[in-house]
């Protein structure tokens, strides 16, 4: 430390201060994909100060509404720098927004970085059921890629309408529905063939299982 007086003397202290540089957390990398219908998000960061948080927030807006998802994000080991997070909780067809604050012990928060990933909208299916053959029990499956009007109906070989198993609007993506071999009275039908059938909006698709007794 160098002390001038008005006379222009200059003396010089040593020892008598020491400086600390403090480096607020930085973004070195990140990756947000889409993984097996989910978005998983990759950050790598470096001189996260001790006190500093890492907060996650989510929107399906570009600019606003934020949701926080993590308010403390934390490495996957300790002494790392590597940080994820796997969103499960998305829709097909969707597009989501993520941005990364880093946060001070008086609740300042800083950006570190902002990014989106839309989800495929995948198509309609309408999968075998399982078990099947089947006694007393089967689940059927299928799996709408948007928002539509169901119909999903059992009928015998003949074509007559055994039963309604579900009717209405659908939110996509994956559904599961139970049939306990029973008619639409609750009375239980005989072994042999049926068919179940999916009407999906303007698509209708089917298929053939067997319960046996």
């Amino acid at each position: 430390l160098v002390v001038s007086n008005p006379d222009g003397q200059q003396f010089t202290l040593n020892g008598a201060l020491t400086l600390n540089q403090v480096v607020a957390a930085q973004l070195q990398s990140a990756t947000i994909d889409v993984v097996d219908g989910a978005i998983r998000l990759d950050y790598v960061l470096f001189d996260r100060e001790p006190g500093e948080r890492i907060r996650l927030s989510r929107s399906v807006q570009t600019e606003s509404f934020w949701m926080v998802l993590e308010n403390d994000l934390v490495p996957q080991s300790e002494g790392d720098d590597h940080y994820t997070y796997t969103d499960s909780d998305v829709e097909p067809g969707k597009k989501y927004f993520y941005k990364l604050d880093v946060v001070e012990d008086d609740g300042t928060a800083r950006e570190l970085h902002r990014g989106s990933a839309a989800v495929p909208a995948g198509e309609l299916t309408l999968s075998q059921n399982f078990p099947n053959p089947f006694n007393p029990t089967t689940t059927i499956s299928f799996y709408l890629p948007d928002r539509l009007k169901v119909r999903l109906e059992v009928f015998d070989v003949s074509g007559r309408l055994v039963t309604r198993l579900g009717e209405g609007i659908y939110q996509p993506g994956p559904h599961d529905v139970t049939w306990n071999g029973t008619d639409a009275n609750g009375s239980p039908v005989s072994s042999g063939v049926y068919v179940y059938r999916l009407t999906a909006g303007n698509r209708t698709m089917s298929k053939k299982m067997i319960l046996l007794k």
